[in-house]
């Protein structure tokens, strides 16, 4: 979930169409938090998690104060030795 912020706004009040791609950022680092496999021990672990590719479909809108529901689906693949 993420509150739109006025600074991330337009003078119409529209969420300005670059922020989602931080949006998905903050929901991916929720998402590891929560499973327990944060950054912190990702980096102990010297493991790493690369976005490689993202893709964004505007459907509505969104203006300042609404309070956004982000779905994503991650892929895991198991690189072999």
């Amino acid at each position: 979930m993420h509150q739109i912020q006025y600074y991330e706004t337009d003078k119409m009040q529209i969420t300005h169409h670059s922020n989602y791609i931080r949006f998905m950022e903050e929901a991916r680092v929720n998402f590891l938090q929560q499973i327990g496999f944060g950054y912190d021990k990702m980096e102990k672990l010297d493991v790493s998690s690369p976005v490689i590719s993202i893709q964004c479909d505007y459907k509505k809108v969104q203006h300042f104060q609404i309070l956004l529901l982000l779905k994503q689906e991650y892929l895991l693949i198991k690189v072999q030795d």
